[in-house]
């Protein structure tokens, strides 16, 4: 179980967008975490009357977990028999 879930984070680390320049996070879960965070920070820059609200962080301090949401409008293609589902931009 191991091996595969190792191949399946191989994977998406070849799979994903260059770092961002704002962390310098070590491993999947930790980039992930500073993300979301960022994302979050970005969202409270715009006024309130038309902030989005698709970035929530949710921590269970007893379980020393932290659940996080985020709701981004994609576009899938279909080429050569494969689907892509990519995000669009955010915020930006």
């Amino acid at each position: 179980m191991l091996d595969w879930l190792h191949q399946t984070t191989t994977y998406i680390e070849t799979i994903m967008a260059a770092p961002i320049s704002l962390t310098t996070a070590t491993t999947l879960e930790q980039q992930a975490y500073l993300v979301a965070l960022a994302m979050q920070t970005q969202e409270l820059t715009i006024p309130i009357e038309t902030r989005p609200n698709n970035t929530q962080l949710a921590f269970d301090t007893e379980a020393a977990t932290v659940a996080i949401t985020i709701t981004l409008e994609t576009q899938m293609t279909v080429a050569g028999g494969s689907a892509v589902i990519a995000a669009k931009p955010y915020l930006a």
